[in-house]
């Protein structure tokens, strides 16, 4: 199941912080102060104590230096301190000008929009629950616990995780059927007064899936990470999420924490349950018309699509060397099996660009400020977002073929910038609205060559 800083790391991949500023100062960031480390066992803390033991069924030792997470079963709605730090941030990036542009319609709209997916994100990820670690001789202890129900289970690198099947969406979900498959899964304690609860829990060891990820010439993609998510149905939800408004991803049905390639491409996931696995491999790189010293644009307008934007392009291959999730092939795997040889080949010749501007209805002149998404029909998580040049142009990178794309402007307007500042290492260019324009959408087939000289007109708004 996934950490709280990893799920932390996927949200702000989704608001497109993570890159900008590194997970770790984002984290400062959202949280206003520094990380704190794990916390020593606290002697004489009233409330409380649930402790306990932690076995590896496999040497039927001790889990040394396992982590123990005691979660409630109460959804949470603890997101909200996540969210203000965020908005905080995006203030302080837009500038301390008291005057800010009047939103459009559907401006206003796509920020509700976009609010409530961090709201929802934000909960998931503060609902992931407390955690200890397991003392050398295989001990652990909560303290100061509060009445309530818990789930309790433990998790360490190369053993199956008890609750490693669901998502942080799933222990949002209200529907009673997922409620007692959770209840079901793990352990429950349930703390009614000051007199606290001894549990013991038992890890077993999972089965792996090893190979290496390569570009098709045969040349190792290094660094790229590799996670991995059960098989969907025939025609079933993504497992790995849409691409969403902010066109980063989301974490459906992660399972495990990814694994990173190494400099010859090898990777291996361990810790996987019986079944049958999709296995994706993705990379995020720069567009190829950034340019190193090009500034953020903040000010009048600004919009979590230029956040996401900065993340630059995601690179996604599957199981089976393809490039859409619905043509994977999955692996299959045995509970204490080592999955060898699983090679995932990236088609270079499969990826493509797509370039054009976006200009004014009325006279054709070059709209130069906004985001424009490029979003696959068919496959929900091929999602991209660019920023609008000043010259109206805009290019995507690593598009792959054979597809049909709908084309969205989002935040479009003619501005200037006003001037720039330098914000964590990041110089940021500031910038004044002077007219807004209307959102447009339109379809484009991306087939097996570079496409060229798209045009979009965007009405303008009174």
């Amino acid at each position: 199941m996934i950490g709280w800083n990893f799920g932390l790391f996927c949200l702000l991949r989704r608001v497109g912080l993570v890159g900008v500023l590194g997970a770790g100062l984002m984290a400062k960031v959202l949280l206003g102060q520094e990380a704190a480390p794990a916390a020593a066992p606290v002697v004489g803390v009233s409330g409380a104590m649930i402790t306990g033991s932690v076995i590896c069924a496999d040497t039927n030792g001790p889990a040394r230096l396992a982590q123990v997470i005691l979660r409630s079963t109460t959804p949470s709605d603890s997101g909200a301190e996540m969210l203000k730090g965020l908005e905080q941030f995006r203030g302080a990036m837009d500038g301390d000008d008291a005057k800010k542009p009047t939103l459009t319609k559907e401006q206003e709209a796509d920020q509700k929009k976009q609010a409530a997916e961090l709201a929802r994100t934000a909960n998931m990820m503060a609902d992931t629950g407390h955690t200890v670690p397991v003392a050398l001789d295989g001990t652990y202890r909560f303290t100061n616990v509060p009445p309530g129900t818990y789930q309790i289970r433990a998790t360490l690198t190369g053993y199956i995780d008890p609750l490693g099947e669901f998502s942080p969406e799933d222990f949002q979900s209200q529907d009673p059927a997922m409620r007692k498959r959770i209840a079901a899964a793990a352990q429950v304690v349930t703390i009614s007064s000051n007199e606290g609860a001894h549990v013991d829990l038992r890890l077993e060891r999972g089965a792996s899936i090893s190979g290496k990820v390569i570009f098709e010439d045969g040349s190792p993609a290094i660094g790229w990470q590799v996670l991995s998510a059960v098989a969907p149905a025939k025609g079933g939800e993504n497992p790995f999420g849409s691409g969403g408004a902010l066109g980063t991803g989301g974490v459906k049905s992660l399972l495990h924490l990814p694994a990173t390639t190494d400099d010859t491409g090898h990777f291996r996931l361990s810790g996987l349950s019986s079944g049958d696995y999709v296995l994706q491999a993705r990379v995020n790189v720069m567009g190829m018309d950034r340019g190193g010293f090009a500034p953020m644009s903040s000010g009048a307008g600004m919009g979590m699509g230029n956040l996401a934007a900065l993340m630059g392009t995601r690179i996604t291959a599957y199981s089976g060397s393809v490039m859409h999730v619905a043509d994977a092939k999955a692996v299959s795997v045995s509970a204490g099996d080592e999955r060898t040889g699983v090679e995932i080949v990236v088609p270079l010749h499969q990826m493509h660009a797509v370039s054009g501007h976006v200009l004014a209805k009325t006279d054709a002149h070059a709209v130069n400020f906004g985001t424009v998404e490029l979003a696959d029909k068919n496959d929900s998580s091929m999602t991209f977002t660019v920023t609008i040049h000043e010259d109206g142009s805009f290019r995507f990178d690593y598009v792959p073929g054979n597809s049909e794309y709908k084309l969205t402007t989002h935040n479009v307007q003619d501005a200037v910038t006003t001037g720039t500042s330098t914000m964590l290492g990041q110089s940021v260019a500031k910038k004044k609205t002077l007219h807004n324009y209307g959102q447009v959408t339109q379809e484009v087939r991306v087939m097996d060559s570079d496409l060229d000289g798209v045009s979009v007109s965007v009405p303008g708004l009174p």
